[in-house]
């Protein structure tokens, strides 16, 4: 495009759009207040379901850490029975008062006496009545 002389020495050398301020309408500033409720609106909506959401998010991160502690805390006593090859299990036992005043508990599937301790009066006396 040929440059055009337009006044005196002055020559036009193109034209472009330029993002420039504009002053608004009447019309125009209307509308701009409406959009700005509308949009105020749609983000205070927005805000509150995702502080919903976050607050979800992190009752079920709590939920989701109980159970990992849960099944951690089943690996530790797991790996503690692995490690000693036993375990502990409700056992039948009985209790024998000998003749020293102990009373031995003994377990009934092995014979293994697993603890002696003294007598109450209780067990003393239970055992004369018994022999009476």
């Amino acid at each position: 495009m040929a440059a055009k002389k337009t006044k005196g020495a002055d020559v036009k050398l193109g034209e472009r759009v330029m993002f420039l301020p504009c002053v608004l309408t009447e019309d125009e500033f209307e509308e701009r207040q409406k959009e700005l409720v509308e949009k105020t609106k749609s983000r205070e909506a927005r805000e509150a379901a995702y502080a919903a959401w976050k607050s979800q998010m992190k009752e079920m991160a709590k939920v989701h850490e109980a159970d990992i502690c849960h099944v951690a805390t089943a690996c530790f006593r797991l790996a503690g029975i692995i490690d000693a090859k036993q375990e502990p299990r409700d056992v039948p036992a009985e209790e024998w008062l000998d003749e020293a005043g102990n009373v031995r508990t003994v377990r009934t599937d092995t014979g293994e006496v697993v603890s002696i301790r003294p007598a109450t009066e209780g067990e003393r006396q239970r055992s004369l009545d018994l022999e009476g």
